[in-house]
């Protein structure tokens, strides 16, 4: 059973919500702008999320993985170079997962809209 909202605002973007009850996911969608792209991103991190996977052009970069062989210190100047390579409007699959809640947010982007499917991990 699938159940959607009307527009709301959540982490400072208009965006529209879909729940569905049988894969047991919750997935918002708003149109992209450099704002929403940023405030998005802050709003996972503040709702303590934490980026583990990077897809972007040819790149899979999973940090979990770096972790085990780089210190932190390296991990994060990698990730901040593979992102700064790409402009924001470049498409995206980046995942986050918040550890205390056992939660994966699944952010998709590119130029004209950004969607994340929140779901158990």
């Amino acid at each position: 059973m699938l159940y959607c909202s009307d527009e709301v605002s959540l982490y400072s973007a208009k965006i529209f919500g879909q729940w569905d009850g049988e894969e047991n996911t919750l997935s918002i969608e708003g149109a992209f702008s450099l704002n929403a792209f940023n405030q998005m991103q802050l709003g996972l991190r503040a709702d303590g999320f934490q980026l583990i996977e990077i897809d972007l052009g040819t790149e899979n970069y999973k940090v979990t993985e770096q972790l085990t062989r780089k210190s932190a210190e390296q991990v994060d100047k990698e990730v901040l170079s593979l992102i700064g390579r790409y402009s924001a409007i470049y498409p995206r699959t980046l995942v986050w997962l918040n550890a205390e809640s056992n939660a994966l947010a699944i952010w998709q982007s590119d130029n004209k809209t950004i969607q994340i499917t929140f779901q158990n991990k």
